[in-house]
């Protein structure tokens, strides 16, 4: 197995931490990158990266800026999803990324399409496949965010309860306006179909069966839909055994 390694870099707003694994003894030289959802982070690698086969890829696992342990700094700006896309193309070029595989979840999913877009226009770094876990792609995906955005900020951070230690409200709620705003242009699939030459995944938890529009949108354009059993929205922590046997058996598709 190879060594987890915890680094981080800096960006203009603040230190953004991540993990980093290089395991070469593949004959295809990719890494593998995960874009968390709001209010997350990248301490599930931990836990599942000896457990699940993980350790045969090359990882990049980063905290957003304001998510885990990562720079929070008071600024909006800092916290729309072409910011946090531009701050993941930074932490790529630093690690001379070469080839990739996106895992985007939830608010990943609009982060992704932003990186895709930048990564297409450097054209220096080749796109095997996107899995798109839950990502948003209308209005109508923004459940928790939605609300975040309708509360005026004091009460919001009056009202916040942590899930864990390392979430605190102004990102949280300064993300979710942005998460919004993006979900309500209509615009996130259509843009991300001028890249779709790529193999391209959209995987939902199967207790989520026709809760989020964006499964009919993606549906109707003939792309694959998974349903992984017995998971909601955290599939990759609800049923992480189905979940990663889905994704890497994809993954040695991809590189074959």
């Amino acid at each position: 197995m190879s060594e987890i390694n915890s680094k981080l870099i800096n960006t203009e707003y603040g230190s953004l931490h991540y993990y980093r694994t290089t395991n070469r003894s593949s004959s295809k030289n990719f890494d593998i990158l995960f874009l968390h959802g709001i209010g997350e982070d990248k301490d599930w690698f931990l836990e599942q990266y000896g457990s699940y086969s993980l350790d045969k890829y090359s990882w990049i696992v980063p905290d957003y800026i304001g998510h885990g342990r990562s720079a929070k700094p008071r600024d909006s700006k800092a916290y729309t999803m072409h910011q946090q896309a531009k701050s993941i193309h930074h932490l790529l070029k630093e690690e001379h990324v070469k080839s990739i595989i996106i895992l985007a979840h939830s608010m990943g999913g609009p982060i992704s399409i932003s990186l895709i877009e930048a990564l297409k226009q450097e054209n220096k770094v080749e796109i095997l496949g996107l899995f798109y876990l839950e990502g948003n792609l209308d209005e109508n995906d923004t459940f928790f965010s939605s609300k975040v955005s309708q509360t005026p900020l004091e009460e919001f951070e009056q009202t916040f309860e942590p899930w864990t230690k390392h979430v605190t409200p102004f990102p949280i709620w300064a993300s979710s306006i942005d998460l919004v705003e993006v979900s309500k242009t209509n615009q996130l699939l259509p843009r991300l179909q001028k890249h779709l030459k790529f193999h391209s995944y959209f995987v939902f938890g199967e207790k989520n069966k026709g809760r989020f529009s964006s499964e009919k949108l993606v549906q109707n354009l003939g792309l694959e839909v998974k349903f992984i059993p017995d998971s909601e929205h955290f599939m990759y922590k609800e049923n992480p055994t189905l979940f990663w046997k889905y994704v890497c058996d994809k993954i040695s598709e991809i590189t074959l």
